[in-house]
C-alpha cells in the first residue's frame, strides 16, 4: 500500500509542476526464499506502476516526463539453495 500511495502523491506533484519526483520500494534484497518474495514484491509494485504510467498518458505529463526504472545492483541467474 505505500508503494501505491507514493505512486499516487508523485502524480499529484508531477501534476503540480514538481519537476522532479523519486519513488522508492525497498526489499527487493531476497536472499532468502527468492520465488516466494519477488513475487510478493512484484504484487505490491505491479499495479501501482501500471496506473501511475496510464494516468500519466492519459493527462498529457507522460509526454514531458522522463521516466526512470532503476535497481542499485546486478544478480547471476543463479539462485542460492536459500
Amino acid at each position: 500500500m505505500a508503494f501505491a500511495n507514493a505512486c499516487l502523491t508523485a502524480r499529484r506533484l508531477l501534476e503540480s509542476g514538481v519537476p522532479f519526483v523519486e519513488i522508492q520500494h525497498d526489499g527487493w534484497d531476497t536472499h532468502t526464499d527468492n520465488f516466494r518474495n519477488v513475487r510478493r514484491l512484484c504484487g505490491e509494485i505491479d499495479q501501482p506502476w501500471a496506473t501511475l504510467l496510464d494516468d500519466l498518458k492519459a493527462s498529457g505529463l507522460l509526454d514531458d516526463t522522463i521516466v526512470l526504472w532503476l535497481g542499485e545492483f546486478g544478480r547471476t541467474p543463479t539462485i542460492n539453495a536459500n
